[in-house]
């Protein structure tokens, strides 16, 4: 499921990395939704990497 997240187009990345953030806050989370929001958060388009970060930030939140 997480390599069809990921790949060249830009459009596809956008709905992709806010999906997977907005089910990141709802679901349990593990070592694979980690990586997934690390490589959108490294991405160079702003509208993918903010929600790589917001993934993450829900990551941490329920890690503690």
């Amino acid at each position: 499921m997480f390599n069809k997240l990921q790949g060249n187009n830009v459009h596809v990345l956008e709905k992709s990395s806010w999906a997977a953030a907005n089910l990141s806050s709802i679901v349990n989370l593990n070592e694979e939704f980690y990586q997934l929001f690390l490589n959108f958060a490294k991405n160079s388009k702003e509208k993918i990497s903010t929600n790589g970060l917001r993934g993450l930030g829900y990551y941490l939140m329920k890690c503690k």
